[in-house]
């Protein structure tokens, strides 16, 4: 579509960024509004770009296929970047960061099972999840990744992608890769934390423990609790729980020539041994650590992670 009512009122009225809100508000209404409407574009004209591209079902029917919500944005010419969300969250948690992305590159936004908001999936496992993006990764992008963002829970999927024999990823991004090992207490913290966690979905509350553990400020967690999608269930909590407490007990793939940078906050407890097990597989590693900043909280400052990100790419 190469014109809009909306962009060219708002045009006409002096104010074209305003548009923006329209396009951000038809995502909202049509984006989850019944499981059989696929609602999908990757650029508008509200947004900066030339044109709508409405897409139709056959263009992005294999992240449907695999099980999957995976949103494409931005220029389809460009380096190809995929984004993989934290706990608790879905695509929606790069919200802010994909508009700083999408005039250079094509950007591929992940729901994982179970947080895709529909109630009609569940998170397993993160080698599964590796497995379908794999898949999707072999169809729609000819095997080829430029690089691959993984967020806190999204490290997992991310750890064993980048080691998949059907794929290459030229650069990969793990943030706040915590190691979460506690040994004995594992089975009691798998009966625990779960099922606060769960609450958390529903409640759209962090309580002040949770904060201090993430070492994030409750405005900075507001902005997180906002992403969260409808329909989480306490079998997906606690797979994910399962996924983290034992992800660094799995032999890692060495890869000795392997472009892969470790992020994490200041603020964000057991970082240490996680670095030291990423190195085994990753010897070139590249550590950057945020001042001030606690798990997550990158994600809240768009700008910057996009600077870095860049930065990144340079290496």
């Amino acid at each position: 579509m190469m014109k809009c009512p909306y962009h060219d009122t708002c045009a006409d009225y002096g104010c074209p960024e305003l548009c923006r809100c329209f396009c951000d508000s038809d995502d909202i209404s049509y984006a989850g509004l019944h499981p059989k409407l696929i609602w999908e574009r990757s650029m508008t004209l509200g947004r900066g770009n030339d044109r709508c591209d409405f897409l139709h079902e056959g263009q992005i029917i294999a992240g449907r296929q695999i099980g999957m919500e995976i949103k494409r944005f931005g220029n389809r010419q460009g380096k190809t970047i995929m984004l993989l969300h934290g706990n608790l969250m879905c695509w929606r948690q790069f919200e802010d960061l994909i508009p700083l992305l999408e005039r250079k590159f094509c950007v591929y936004a992940v729901s994982f099972d179970g947080f895709d908001g529909t109630g009609e999936t569940t998170y397993t496992t993160a080698r599964d999840q590796a497995d379908k993006l794999a898949a999707y990764i072999e169809k729609e992008l000819d095997g080829q990744l430029d690089l691959l963002f993984a967020e806190s829970l999204g490290c997992g999927p991310a750890v064993f992608l980048k080691a998949s024999p059907t794929v290459q990823i030229d650069r990969m991004i793990l943030s706040g890769p915590e190691y979460l090992d506690f040994g004995v207490l594992n089975r009691l913290i798998l009966k625990v934390m779960p099922q606060k966690q769960y609450r958390t979905a529903h409640e759209k509350y962090m309580p002040a423990w949770a904060l201090r553990f993430m070492g994030q400020t409750e405005q900075g967690m507001q902005t997180m609790l906002r992403r969260i999608p409808d329909h989480i269930s306490l079998e997906s909590v606690r797979a994910t729980w399962e996924a983290g407490l034992y992800l660094y007990r799995t032999d890692f793939l060495v890869q000795p020539d392997a472009k892969v940078a470790c992020w994490y906050g200041e603020k964000e407890g057991h970082m240490k041994k996680a670095i030291q097990r990423l190195r085994t597989a990753y010897p070139s590693l590249i550590v950057r650590c945020f001042p001030g900043f606690g798990h997550g909280e990158i994600i809240n400052h768009p700008a910057l992670l996009v600077s870095e990100l860049e930065r990144f790419w340079l290496l």
